[in-house]
């Protein structure tokens, strides 16, 4: 499960409402990262709050995703959004029969995500594509959301005409509009299957639908330990309080007050090992330990001083890529 949100803005916003936005989907996805400002897509594996500071993501529009993967290896260049085409888009979701749309269209699209971009390029139906989810895509200097089979998608209208935000919660979207400073006037009601533009004043509904074919059977994958995905899914939410701090859902204090997210709006680089803990598998920052690589968590369950490792120049551009 990944997470998505965005703005359309009558003028740019403040770092907190960046920040709350990025931290209100953070849950979503700790894996990696992206953001499209409209003109250039800024993407790299780990977490949002450590990849890229707030304040580098005040464009007036713009659109974030952070990246829980089912297929595709975590790094780089597979974290949303893709640039396909003339389109720049991110899912929250999956398609389920992705090794089969390889074969069917001769294709060799790495993530799963990347085949509803393409079909919308290409203008085929997306019919033949099995799964669920939601969307968020730039094309032809437009902005767009949609939704299919109970994805994941809230959008709401700002009041004063300031403009709209759209997010897979309505937690995340609620806390940023109190951080940023902004009233919120309405949410809309989203069709499954349809796709929306986004405009200062409005969510217009277009002609581009967005119908995947429904998944019956059930799916297992390996690297969830062999569990349903639905089930995989309610132990990722449900333990998501081990991972995240929850004061974005505080919509009573101001950013300022609380020390942990004001990190967030500070410089933060990747200048260590940040990956899967070999022991919790979550990912963090790491420490190599007996031949592991372990988070600061388990060190302290193991008793042992963290000691973060750093990345040599040439794990660093492996990493990266």
């Amino acid at each position: 499960m990944c997470g998505i949100g965005g703005w359309k803005l009558k003028n740019a916003p403040n770092a907190q409402f960046v920040a709350t936005l990025a931290y209100g989907i953070l849950d979503r996805g700790y894996e990696s990262w992206g953001y499209f400002d409209g003109q250039n897509i800024h993407k790299n594996v780990g977490p949002i709050t450590k990849g890229i500071r707030a304040t580098d993501m005040l464009s007036p529009c713009g659109f974030i995703h952070t990246r829980h993967s089912t297929t595709g290896k975590v790094n780089k260049a597979n974290s949303h959004p893709f640039a396909i085409g003339d389109l720049v888009g991110a899912h929250n979701g999956m398609i389920y029969n992705h090794a089969d749309l390889n074969k069917e269209h001769k294709r060799s699209l790495p993530v799963d995500s990347m085949h509803i971009f393409q079909h919308i390029v290409e203008s085929k139906p997306l019919t033949d594509l099995e799964g669920y989810g939601a969307i968020e895509f730039f094309r032809n200097g437009q902005w767009f959301v949609g939704a299919c089979n109970h994805g994941d998608l809230e959008v709401a209208k700002l009041k004063n005409d300031a403009g709209l935000v759209w997010a897979s919660t309505k937690d995340a979207i609620e806390a940023a509009i109190f951080q940023g400073g902004y009233e919120l006037e309405t949410y809309y009601t989203i069709e499954d299957g349809h796709v929306y533009r986004i405009e200062l004043d409005c969510l217009y509904e277009t002609e581009q639908v967005f119908n995947l074919a429904k998944h019956i059977a059930p799916i297992t994958f390996p690297a969830f330990d062999g569990k349903p995905y639905g089930s995989f899914s309610n132990n990722w939410f449900g333990s998501a309080k081990y991972r995240q701090e929850n004061w974005y859902k505080d919509t009573n204090t101001k950013i300022e007050d609380r020390d942990l997210p004001a990190s967030f709006l500070d410089s933060v680089t990747m200048d260590h090992v940040y990956d899967e803990c070999e022991f919790c598998n979550e990912i963090a920052k790491l420490m190599e330990y007996q031949d592991s690589m372990i988070c600061e968590e388990c060190a302290q369950h193991l008793g042992i001083e963290f000691k973060p490792s750093e990345f040599e120049d040439e794990e660093r551009e492996d990493y990266a890529n």
